[in-house]
C-alpha cells in the first residue's frame, strides 16, 4: 500500500478507534478528544457518528483494537506515537515518514 492509501484509509481507520476508544471508555467529550488529537471537533463528530467512508470501515477490521488501547495507554501523552505504532504493526512496515520503528 502506498503512502496515498495510507493517508486516506489507514489513518483515518486508526483515529476512528482512538476516538472510539476515548470517548466510550475515557469519557471524554468531544472538545477534549479534539483538543487531545490537535483536530476539529466536527472531525471528532463525524468519526463518533460513523460517518466515515466504506473504505476506513474495512481498514478499522483490520486494526487489532485491543492493541490499538494498549499503544494509546502506553504513549497517553504521545498519541502521535501511538497512531504511528499501530499504523505500522497493522501494515507490517516500518515507516520512512515518522522514523519510527517496529
Amino acid at each position: 500500500m502506498d503512502y496515498y492509501n495510507i493517508a486516506k484509509k489507514v489513518v483515518p481507520a486508526i483515529y476512528s478507534v482512538i476516538i472510539e476508544y476515548m470517548y466510550k471508555e475515557l469519557n471524554m467529550n468531544e472538545a477534549e478528544i479534539a483538543k487531545r488529537l490537535n483536530i476539529t471537533q466536527a472531525a471528532v463528530s463525524k468519526y463518533i457518528n460513523k460517518k466515515y467512508s466504506k473504505a476506513i470501515e474495512e481498514e478499522r477490521k483490520r486494526i487489532n483494537a485491543d492493541r490499538l488501547r494498549e499503544i494509546t495507554n502506553k504513549y497517553k501523552d504521545r498519541i502521535d506515537i501511538a497512531i504511528c505504532t499501530i499504523c505500522q504493526e497493522t501494515m507490517k512496515f516500518n515507516c520512512k515518514i515518522s522514523g519510527v520503528k517496529i
